[in-house]
């Protein structure tokens, strides 16, 4: 279980801090896998996976955490997603095989759920999909916008989940809608 207190890269805020997020209440009790602000029945199975060939400079525990906190602040319940952060041919390959275009990209969502919600048993997740992240191109935009690497692979990661969650931006208000929420829970994350 991640300890609450462990940080990011910068300090985090008390609590989740933006007007715009409404936080969860917090757990009762305090026992072991309960941390501040979570619904002591709220469970994510998180999976990152790293190519091996970029293993260095790459926190998957923080990318966990990042993952966790955004489906908490978007008022996720029980709920699986995985993160693979690989190379600009790998995301290039996906990016044309599945979406057609033959280019590398910075993130690519795979949604396991489109259209209407379905009701899910009781007590069974829900299996929101598959984020790939393509480090070279994050270190590249990184390096143009003058941001740090852990922000720019922050950034992607939350628009990746965010488009696994029903955001898009294909049309203008769509976009503005998204990006607002990006900016909001980055600076929730106390990622700026």
């Amino acid at each position: 279980m991640v300890n609450p207190e462990e940080k990011l890269t910068e300090p985090q805020p008390e609590g989740l801090g933006h007007e715009d997020l409404q936080p969860m209440p917090p757990a009762s009790g305090g026992g072991r896998g309960h941390t501040r602000g979570i619904v002591p029945t709220m469970r994510y199975d998180i999976g990152v996976k790293v190519d091996g060939r970029l293993r260095d400079g790459v926190d998957e525990a923080r990318l966990r955490r990042i993952a966790r906190r955004v489906l908490e602040a978007e008022g996720v319940g029980k709920a699986e997603v995985s993160v693979v952060v690989t190379g600009d041919a790998m995301v290039r390959a996906l990016n044309r095989r599945y979406c057609g275009e033959d280019a590398s990209t910075d993130v690519l969502s795979f949604a396991l759920r489109e259209g209407e919600d379905f009701v899910l048993p009781p007590g069974e997740s829900l299996l929101l999909g598959e984020v790939v992240i393509s480090l070279p191109t994050a270190r590249r935009q990184a390096n143009l916008a003058g941001q740090s690497v852990e922000r720019e692979v922050a950034l992607l990661l939350i628009h990746g989940l965010l488009h696994l969650l029903g955001y898009d931006h294909a049309v203008e208000f769509e976009r503005e809608r998204m990006e607002a929420r990006q900016e909001a829970l980055l600076a929730a994350l106390g990622v700026l």
